[in-house]
């Protein structure tokens, strides 16, 4: 009886085991995710200059959903260890004043305490739920573990970023797969492109949907093209230099050979409506350690990003040059300081009411459940 016992207890295993590898390859591929591309259609995912919407040499499309919701889709690049692009869609799905959304620390709780009541009521909280790409790791493809970046002084920086689904409990955890993370200096990642992040989300709620593009590059940053640069309002000596790896603080060199990106792009494409115009909006940011700096100095043309990152974006070339700034900065278009997509909320809800929200089940059940990508309906 105990043999019988453990064979089963074997079954069941391998069972989870293979029914885990088919969830991580049913993610592969950009097909569950062509809503998050304009005209909801794959072509329009971003490229490399040639290959349309099939993945460059060597590289992983993966499409990032849960059941029927879907998150964001990227490319991930092993040999540099992060995502070539990362594509999304913001759109008002975030309930009244962004209330029907989750603070970070809900989130926290969620994927790290058993106790979520208890976790929400304290003040120390719960860390956030980076984990290792199980997608990745079921290719065999080289991946970075939650401690890859540690005593570098780069932060693990996100580029879908987590407010942006926080109306998902699983999309909120999604964003912290290491396959969504590029080193970025933790001046930058906390100031100006949270800032240009907020931005982003803003006009998504406000008068989305919008199509949003964004990831790192690796040649020379063109800082000839930015009047900012060139005024000496931001000092181009402490950019990071195309071909630079990542080291320790004290020189010491990783484990893994990790290139660090010369700088990051965010691209906007707004389709219109009835009443509007199509448009679209770009920023080429420097890597860089330089605090107090404005994301609106490093406005630029799709254009500009495209030569930059050497992707090319699926919408026409007439949205692809200089922005209408009239509308992008108009009054009601231009997040408020400090804005917050919850910030309309009074009262803290007992619980979030957003998909996914699980509670009442042990912390791996949510996570598995949340790893899962059931085909969509």
């Amino acid at each position: 009886m105990a043999d019988e016992r453990r064979l089963l207890s074997a079954c069941i295993c391998a069972l989870v085991v293979f029914a885990l590898s088919i969830d991580a390859w049913a993610e592969q591929g950009l097909t569950n995710c062509a809503e998050q591309f304009p005209g909801a259609s794959t072509t329009n995912a971003p490229a490399v200059a040639a290959t349309v919407s099939t993945p460059a040499s060597g590289n992983v499309q993966v499409c990032r959903r849960s059941g029927n919701a879907s998150f964001f889709a990227l490319e991930y690049d092993p040999q540099r260890y992060a995502p070539l692009w990362v594509a999304y869609r913001i759109a008002d799905t975030f309930g009244e004043g962004g209330c029907a959304s989750m603070t970070r620390g809900d989130m926290q709780c969620h994927f790290k305490a058993d106790n979520v009541a208890a976790c929400r009521k304290s003040k120390k909280g719960a860390p956030d739920p980076f984990h290792s790409d199980p997608l990745l790791a079921a290719l065999k493809k080289p991946r970075l573990g939650t401690g890859a970046f540690g005593g570098t002084g780069h932060d693990r920086g996100h580029m879908a970023p987590n407010n942006a689904f926080s109306w998902h409990a699983c999309g909120a955890y999604k964003t912290f797969t290491m396959a969504n993370m590029a080193a970025q200096w933790g001046s930058l990642n906390r100031a100006l492109w949270a800032n240009l992040e907020a931005q982003v989300l803003f006009w998504g709620v406000k008068t989305g949907p919008v199509y949003v593009a964004t990831g790192p590059i690796w040649k020379r940053f063109p800082a000839e093209r930015f009047k900012a640069i060139q005024e000496g309002l931001v000092d181009a000596k402490r950019f990071a230099k195309s071909g630079e790896r990542l080291v320790k603080l004290d020189g010491k060199k990783l484990s893994q050979n990790i290139p660090r990106p010369t700088g990051f792009y965010m691209v906007v494409f707004s389709p219109g409506t009835a009443d509007q115009p199509g448009r679209a909006i770009a920023f080429l940011a420097p890597h860089t350690k330089q605090e107090k700096l404005s994301f609106w100095y490093f406005l630029a043309t799709v254009t500009l990003v495209e030569e930059a990152s050497g992707l090319r974006f699926g919408f026409a070339d007439e949205f692809k040059q200089w922005p209408d700034l009239s509308y992008w900065q108009a009054l009601g278009h231009k997040a408020p300081s400090g804005w917050d997509i919850r910030g309309g909320c009074k009262t803290k809800p007992a619980e979030p009411p957003v998909p996914g929200w699980m509670a009442d089940r042990p912390v791996k059940e949510r996570i598995a459940m949340c790893s899962s990508s059931d085909p969509v309906n």
